[in-house]
């Protein structure tokens, strides 16, 4: 079992749709041999039990930050606490309080990476945004670094 391990996290709603159908375009991308891909929707403390035997943690999540929607944020360390906690969310139990969680656990991993996507509308049953889907390129080049993919080419 690969000790990196990529997590998409989303919900049906608007633009946090985003982890589903990243989880799904991903797959053709990243080397099964090399990262774990997995999607939760609106995960809670189950996204404790997924870091078990993780080395490497990279989390994709709609966020909120002010930038362009669509843009890419790479936040590590306590900055991915403070990002994640700064709006509420839709996850209920958020992923800031399931990591923080985590780590009174000593279940953290030791490398994490929040690899954010900056949302649009998420209180809506609205179909994912194009500029959502446009951010795909940017998400696989940010990836790039971090997790072995099956192709050397990201266009």
């Amino acid at each position: 079992m690969p000790s990196t391990k990529i997590i998409c996290i989303g919900s049906p709603f608007g633009d946090d749709q985003f982890g589903a159908w990243v989880y799904d375009e991903l797959r053709a991308w990243i080397d099964p041999k090399s990262a774990e891909l997995i999607y939760l929707d609106r995960p809670g403390t189950r996204l404790i039990g997924a870091l078990v035997g993780v080395d490497q943690l990279i989390l994709i999540d709609a966020v909120k930050s002010g930038a362009a929607i669509g843009s890419v944020l790479h936040i590590e360390g306590e900055a991915i606490y403070r990002q994640l906690a700064r709006h509420t969310s839709t996850h209920g139990f958020g992923v800031a309080d399931a990591l923080k969680l985590a780590e009174r656990l000593g279940q953290l991993p030791p490398k994490i990476l929040l690899l954010g996507v900056e949302v649009g509308e998420t209180d809506t049953l609205a179909p994912l945004s194009n500029q959502m889907r446009a951010s795909l390129p940017r998400l696989l080049e940010a990836l790039h670094d971090y997790a072995p993919q099956r192709t050397s080419s990201l266009g």
